[in-house]
Parts: structure tokens; C-alpha cells; sequence
């Protein structure tokens, strides 16, 4: 056996049955400055909380996240949202209630065109366009259709964090 004493407070993935004192960890990180613990607990938490749950929601709430000031739309986003309805509303809130009237029929895919023209600067967006209810905390929808899990859990467990 070597004599080799592992110092490493949090066990690594490759010891993940390896055990580690709860105190030892504690009395480490009191020993710490305030920033690097703020920096350790951003990691704790990323690697925590679950997403699409009503603890992100909290969580958002709490810290007063605005997440318009460090999140921007991409393509990726926008192959996400599948009603026409929302589409719709989405170029109503980013392009105008006119060029939204305009393409209350058009297909997905030109409504999309729409909105990525707008990402890309192609389209004029409207100032603070990309606000979107789906950013804020609590999460909120277009629409009244219900079947996004995550404002559906949020729904059902509010009255908690409610002030």
C-alpha cells in the first residue's frame, strides 16, 4: 500500500465511492476568501440544480437574473419552438404587430427566416425585442396551451416563493 495520502477534499470522478468528511470540507472552505467560495459555489450549483425544475425558477427569482443581459437568440433556439402561435407572437414582440399580421399564415419556416433575419441584423428588431417571457424567471409562455414541464412544475409549487 502506498503511503500516499490523497489531499483532494471532493473525490473525483474516477473515486466517486470514496467518502470525504463533511467537516473537513466545511472548515476548508471557511478558510477561503469570500470570492473563490462565491466561484465554488457557482459550480456546486451549475452541477446541482436541475434543470427545468421549480428550484431553477427559485433560484432565477432570488438572484434577481436578467437574463436578457447575458443571453442572445440563436438558431438553435428558434428550431426549438415548434407552434405557429408562438412563432407568430415572437415576430410581434421582435419585428412588429404588422409584419406579425403579415405572416399570421405563413409556414414555420418562413416565420423562422423571419426572426433568424432578425438575429442576424438583416431585419430591424425592436428595442429590448429579445426579452422573452421563456427568459424571465419565473419562466413564463405565449400562450394559455399549458406543456411546457417547466412552467407547469412552477405552477404547481409558486405559492412557496411567492412573497
Amino acid at each position: 500500500m502506498s503511503s500516499y495520502r490523497d489531499l483532494t477534499l471532493v473525490p473525483r470522478r474516477t473515486n466517486w465511492d470514496i467518502k470525504r468528511d463533511p467537516d473537513a470540507i466545511l472548515a476548508k472552505l471557511i478558510a477561503l476568501d469570500d470570492d473563490i467560495v462565491t466561484r465554488i459555489l457557482t459550480f456546486v450549483v451549475a452541477e446541482c440544480l436541475p434543470c427545468g425544475t421549480p428550484w431553477v425558477e427559485a433560484a432565477g427569482m432570488a438572484m434577481k437574473t436578467d437574463m436578457s443581459a447575458c443571453w442572445t437568440p440563436d438558431q438553435a433556439f428558434l428550431d426549438l419552438v415548434r407552434d405557429k402561435n408562438t412563432l407568430n407572437l415572437l415576430i410581434e414582440q421582435v419585428a412588429g404587430k404588422d409584419t406579425a399580421d403579415a405572416h399570421v399564415t405563413s409556414t414555420g419556416k418562413v416565420q423562422r427566416q423571419i426572426l433568424t433575419n432578425c438575429i442576424k441584423g438583416e431585419r430591424e428588431a425592436k428595442e429590448g425585442a429579445w426579452d422573452l417571457p421563456y427568459m424571465r424567471f419565473p419562466m413564463k409562455d405565449y400562450t394559455d396551451q399549458f406543456g411546457i414541464e417547466a412552467i407547469d412544475a412552477w405552477i404547481k409549487v409558486r405559492h412557496h416563493y411567492e412573497v
